[in-house]
């Protein structure tokens, strides 16, 4: 019967292993995007097999390259003598 037992996170722990805010993993309950367990009437908590799902999906989401500036930037510099520089560059 024990083996059959999950382990349950709070919001806390679970919040610092996925690297989150707890307030994040909050909304995200409170839209239904996780799974959580609501034990008496105030405190909810996380299973394992839930924390485990969403550690996966972090670890799968990459950060996509910035798309490339298509038009040169123009800059002024005003110069402390008073003078302005013109700066055009090709990205």
């Amino acid at each position: 019967m024990l083996s059959k037992m999950k382990h349950l996170f709070t919001v806390n722990e679970a919040a610092k292993l996925l690297d989150y805010e707890p307030g994040h993993l909050r909304n995200l309950m409170s839209q239904g995007k996780i799974t959580a367990i609501k034990v008496g009437t105030y405190y909810v908590r996380i299973t394992d097999k839930e924390l485990k799902r969403l550690l996966e999906r972090k670890n799968r989401l990459t950060i996509r390259p910035k798309k490339p500036l298509e038009q040169p930037i123009n800059a002024r510099i005003e110069n402390t003598n008073g003078t302005v520089d013109n700066l055009e560059e090709n990205h």
